[in-house]
Protein backbone atom coordinates (compact mmCIF):
# COMPACT_ATOMS: atom_id res chain seq x y z
CA UNK A 1 0.00 0.00 0.00
CA UNK A 2 2.82 2.37 0.91
CA UNK A 3 4.46 1.68 -2.48
CA UNK A 4 1.20 2.49 -4.29
CA UNK A 5 0.84 5.80 -2.41
CA UNK A 6 4.48 6.67 -3.09
CA UNK A 7 4.00 5.83 -6.75
CA UNK A 8 0.82 7.95 -6.98
CA UNK A 9 2.53 10.88 -5.21
CA UNK A 10 5.53 10.65 -7.56
CA UNK A 11 3.27 10.43 -10.61
CA UNK A 12 1.25 13.43 -9.37
CA UNK A 13 4.45 15.42 -8.81
CA UNK A 14 5.68 14.61 -12.33
CA UNK A 15 2.33 15.52 -13.91
CA UNK A 16 2.21 18.77 -11.91
CA UNK A 17 5.76 19.63 -12.98
CA UNK A 18 4.96 18.92 -16.64
CA UNK A 19 1.77 20.98 -16.44
CA UNK A 20 3.70 23.85 -14.81
CA UNK A 21 6.33 23.77 -17.55
CA UNK A 22 3.60 23.84 -20.19
CA UNK A 23 1.93 26.84 -18.49
CA UNK A 24 5.31 28.56 -18.19
CA UNK A 25 5.98 27.97 -21.90
CA UNK A 26 2.53 29.37 -22.76
CA UNK A 27 3.18 32.40 -20.54
CA UNK A 28 6.58 32.97 -22.17
CA UNK A 29 4.98 32.68 -25.63
CA UNK A 30 2.35 35.23 -24.61
CA UNK A 31 5.07 37.53 -23.25
CA UNK A 32 7.10 37.03 -26.42
CA UNK A 33 4.06 37.87 -28.57
CA UNK A 34 3.37 40.93 -26.41
CA UNK A 35 6.99 42.03 -26.75
CA UNK A 36 6.79 41.58 -30.53
CA UNK A 37 3.61 43.65 -30.67
CA UNK A 38 5.23 46.33 -28.47
CA UNK A 39 8.34 46.34 -30.66
CA UNK A 40 6.25 46.65 -33.83
CA UNK A 41 4.27 49.47 -32.24
CA UNK A 42 7.46 51.29 -31.28
CA UNK A 43 8.88 50.80 -34.79
CA UNK A 44 5.65 52.18 -36.26
CA UNK A 45 5.82 55.27 -34.01
CA UNK A 46 9.47 55.83 -34.97
CA UNK A 47 8.55 55.59 -38.66
CA UNK A 48 5.72 58.10 -38.16
CA UNK A 49 8.12 60.50 -36.44
CA UNK A 50 10.56 60.17 -39.34
CA UNK A 51 7.78 60.84 -41.83
CA UNK A 52 6.58 63.85 -39.85
CA UNK A 53 10.15 65.11 -39.60
CA UNK A 54 10.46 64.98 -43.37
CA UNK A 55 7.20 66.91 -43.73
CA UNK A 56 7.91 69.49 -41.06
CA UNK A 57 11.57 70.23 -41.44
CA UNK A 58 13.86 73.18 -40.81
CA UNK A 59 11.46 75.38 -42.77
CA UNK A 60 8.65 74.66 -40.32
CA UNK A 61 6.30 73.40 -43.03
CA UNK A 62 6.35 70.97 -45.91
CA UNK A 63 7.56 72.64 -49.09
CA UNK A 64 5.46 71.74 -52.12
CA UNK A 65 6.16 72.56 -55.75
CA UNK A 66 3.45 75.20 -55.54
CA UNK A 67 5.40 76.88 -52.70
CA UNK A 68 8.63 76.54 -54.68
CA UNK A 69 7.37 77.83 -58.03
CA UNK A 70 7.89 81.58 -57.30
CA UNK A 71 11.50 80.87 -56.29
CA UNK A 72 12.04 78.88 -59.50
CA UNK A 73 10.44 81.61 -61.60
CA UNK A 74 12.67 84.24 -60.03
CA UNK A 75 15.96 82.30 -60.07
CA UNK A 76 15.73 79.56 -62.71
CA UNK A 77 13.10 80.26 -65.36
CA UNK A 78 15.25 82.61 -67.44
CA UNK A 79 17.39 79.59 -68.41
CA UNK A 80 15.10 76.70 -67.43
CA UNK A 81 11.69 78.04 -68.43
CA UNK A 82 8.91 76.83 -70.69
CA UNK A 83 10.50 78.26 -73.86
CA UNK A 84 14.11 77.38 -73.10
CA UNK A 85 16.11 74.83 -75.04
CA UNK A 86 17.28 73.47 -71.69
CA UNK A 87 15.31 71.66 -68.96
CA UNK A 88 11.97 73.29 -68.11
CA UNK A 89 11.70 73.73 -64.34
CA UNK A 90 8.36 75.54 -64.64
CA UNK A 91 6.93 72.04 -65.16
CA UNK A 92 6.42 70.00 -61.96
CA UNK A 93 7.23 66.63 -63.54
CA UNK A 94 10.55 67.89 -64.92
CA UNK A 95 11.61 69.51 -61.68
CA UNK A 96 10.54 66.42 -59.73
CA UNK A 97 12.60 64.17 -62.02
CA UNK A 98 15.75 66.23 -61.52
CA UNK A 99 15.08 66.53 -57.79
CA UNK A 100 14.75 62.77 -57.39
CA UNK A 101 17.75 61.87 -59.53
CA UNK A 102 20.03 64.13 -57.46
CA UNK A 103 20.80 66.75 -60.10
CA UNK A 104 19.15 69.60 -58.20
CA UNK A 105 20.98 68.70 -54.99
CA UNK A 106 24.27 68.28 -56.83
CA UNK A 107 24.18 71.57 -58.74
CA UNK A 108 22.23 73.84 -56.38
CA UNK A 109 23.19 72.62 -52.90
CA UNK A 110 26.56 70.88 -53.24
CA UNK A 111 28.43 72.54 -56.13
CA UNK A 112 26.42 75.75 -55.92
CA UNK A 113 26.96 76.33 -59.62
CA UNK A 114 23.24 76.84 -60.25
CA UNK A 115 21.91 79.37 -60.55
CA UNK A 116 25.00 81.09 -61.98
CA UNK A 117 26.70 83.74 -59.89
CA UNK A 118 25.36 82.22 -56.64
CA UNK A 119 22.12 84.24 -56.80
CA UNK A 120 20.19 82.23 -54.20
CA UNK A 121 19.64 83.85 -50.84
CA UNK A 122 20.19 81.74 -47.73
CA UNK A 123 16.41 81.55 -47.32
CA UNK A 124 15.96 80.33 -50.90
CA UNK A 125 18.73 77.77 -50.41
CA UNK A 126 17.03 76.49 -47.25
CA UNK A 127 13.72 76.26 -49.11
CA UNK A 128 15.36 74.12 -51.82
CA UNK A 129 16.92 71.90 -49.13
CA UNK A 130 13.54 71.51 -47.46
CA UNK A 131 11.94 70.56 -50.79
CA UNK A 132 14.61 67.91 -51.32
CA UNK A 133 14.18 66.55 -47.77
CA UNK A 134 10.39 66.45 -48.04
CA UNK A 135 7.94 64.45 -50.09
CA UNK A 136 8.26 66.63 -53.21
CA UNK A 137 4.52 66.94 -53.73
CA UNK A 138 2.78 69.24 -56.17
CA UNK A 139 0.37 70.71 -53.63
Amino acid sequence: MFKKISFLLAATAILTACHSKKKLAETNTTRSNSQQVATKTIEKVVEEVKTTSAKINDCGVEITYSNLKPLLSKNCASCHGAYSKSIDFTNYDNFLKYSKNGEIKHHVVEKRDMPPNDMLSPTDMQTIKCWLAGEMRLE
